[in-house]
């Protein structure tokens, strides 16, 4: 079974990778289901060795049978990639059900270098309010009131409000970004935090939610409490939906040491880190090498991305579907008739739009505002 391979296969990868890096006319090196084996693939891969970790989300495992799993593998193997990782969703339409494949990429969902994590860690000490409204085409929220405003969550890659800028310039209405300046125990408990600025701001709908990349998973939650109190909701998610988003998140807890997996892909660390250590004694260890003016944004930085991570990494949907409209924005690539499990969210069918860009880029692409523009109400 995958979870008996995922406790135990460890070793046996490992093995099978210094036993085959010698036969030169080895085509294919796969493991399946394996999150914890990830690694072994990236190094193969960077080292130029044939090598692919492929794995299905749950929901896939669990409406799939295995027969399919073998019937499209051959398909999954030769399709061209440049990550050593797959994910693999369920595709549904009318008249088929098959597997799409998705290169599954780390490093568009966490900011891409030290100075994007000092910039998170400015803009979060600057001030505490959860809300706070950016740039956009509108003349601004106090000047225009009978507009309704859009209430961004975003993701991680950086200070929230530099980060959507490019997509805030090109957007018709007031915009509101979210900043999540504290963390509860849960996505929900956090959510009912992030609602009660909401509605200082707007007391009753409609309310217009909009999730990207992490954020995916709190604009649910946002959404939920809103309809929860008899709120009307519209929520659209740029490459934000929660498994996908989990499974990306999933990446640093291979070899079981989260901690520091992540400090080393956030500030590019070559120095070989104590997988023992706490987290206050990891900081310590890792800022000991940084220069002393710049502790306390890497502090606050790392910290609420590790608190960020943990959230998404624990959430799973309530019971309640969402009863507004749900719209899901893809990058380029990806699948039409793929929602990415938001039908464990919606009474009704997700609509999906493909634009050009990946996880990153899609924010600047014209027409993945023109999308938002069209839906707000």
């Amino acid at each position: 079974e995958p979870a008996e391979l995922e406790n135990n296969g460890a070793s046996v990868v490992t093995n099978l990778d210094v036993a085959t890096r010698g036969i030169k006319t080895l085509r294919y090196f796969v493991c399946l289901f394996m999150r914890n084996n990830w690694s072994v693939c990236e190094k193969r891969h960077k080292e130029g060795y044939p090598a692919l970790s492929v794995f299905w989300t749950q929901h896939t495992h669990n409406n799939i049978s295995r027969g399919h799993y073998l019937k499209d593998l051959t398909r999954i193997i030769t399709t061209k990639n440049n990550s050593p990782i797959v994910l693999v969703t369920e595709e549904k339409s009318e008249d088929e059900e098959k597997l799409h494949i998705d290169a599954v990429k780390l490093d568009s969902f966490l900011p891409n270098s030290m100075d994007s994590v000092i910039s998170l860690g400015n803009d979060l000490e600057s001030d505490s309010s959860w809300l706070k409204e950016i740039p956009s085409l509108s003349v601004g929220y106090e000047n225009v009131k009978d507009v309704p405003p859009a209430f961004i969550i975003p993701g991680l890659q950086g200070s929230p409000a530099e980060y959507i800028k490019p997509l805030a310039r090109k957007l018709m209405y007031p915009i509101l970004c979210a900043r999540i300046v504290e963390h509860k125990n849960t996505v929900a408990e956090t959510a009912a935090v992030l609602v009660k600025s909401i509605q200082k701001v707007e007391c009753t709908g409609p309310y217009n939610i909009v999730g990207i990349s992490w954020g995916g998973a709190i604009a649910l939650e946002v959404a939920r409490l809103l309809e929860a109190e008899g709120h009307k909701i519209r929520i659209i998610l740029v490459d934000a939906a929660p498994e996908r988003m989990q499974a990306i998140a999933q990446q640093l807890t291979k070899d079981g040491t989260f901690d520091t997996n992540l400090v080393s892909a956030l500030l590019k660390i070559k120095m070989k880190l104590n997988p023992s250590s706490g987290w206050s004694e990891l900081l310590d260890e890792v800022l000991s090498s940084i220069p002393p003016q710049l502790h306390p944004h890497l502090k606050t930085a790392l910290t609420s991305l590790r608190n960020s991570l943990t959230l998404l990494l624990d959430y799973e949907p309530s019971g309640d579907l969402l009863k507004g409209e749900v719209s899901l924005i893809r990058p380029s690539g990806a699948s039409e008739v793929d929602n990415c499990g938001l039908d464990h969210f919606s009474k009704h069918t997700v609509k999906v739009h493909v634009v050009e860009g990946d996880h990153e880029t899609m924010l600047w692409n014209p027409e993945t505002a023109r999308i938002i523009n069209d839906f707000i109400v």
